[in-house]
């Protein structure tokens, strides 16, 4: 709606994304609760689709609409897994999971799928949503960006497992 602010405080939100991503993805490692953890990844998310949508690239608007889409599965499938998790053991404290693969092995199966998605793993949606975004911040500014962005999805790797 407005093009001319949306150029002239580019920077800002540049610099603000970026603290996003470093504040959530150290964040989402110190916790415990799992709905957090999960939160917490899709503001590291959303930082993206931000810093994406503020390329003005055509990659990078596609990288973003295609990453809340795949977003969207991702996460719902997460909070859906968790809230039965939390159905079937009253807590979201993810030190009392351990072992939970010799009990349930599906469930872990389909929850290592979507942390696999989460993370942008080749052949998932999110993959594909990430290289775009990405492509599209390096074809817009590659100097600052890249390192920050790059260490934030590494990050983001970290606290998924």
């Amino acid at each position: 709606m407005l093009p001319f602010a949306s150029i002239y405080y580019t920077p800002i939100i540049e610099i603000l994304c970026c603290l996003g991503f470093f504040c959530c993805s150290f964040d989402a490692l110190r916790q415990i609760d799992s709905k957090k953890i999960v939160a917490y990844s899709s503001v590291v998310h959303m930082n993206l689709v931000v810093l994406a949508i503020f390329t003005f690239t055509l990659k990078g608007l596609f990288g973003a609409v295609l990453m809340m889409v795949a977003h969207g599965l991702t996460s719902g499938g997460f909070f859906f897994s968790l809230g039965a998790l939390y159905d079937r053991y009253l807590t979201r404290n993810v030190l009392y999971f351990k072992g939970l693969v010799h009990v349930m092995p599906i469930f872990c199966t389909l929850m290592f799928i979507f942390m696999l998605s989460n993370i942008g793993f080749p052949g998932s949606i999110n993959f594909i949503s990430e290289v775009l975004c990405i492509s599209g911040i390096m074809q817009y500014n590659f100097s600052f960006l890249f390192f920050f962005i790059f260490f934030g999805l590494l990050v983001n790797t970290f606290y998924n497992f």
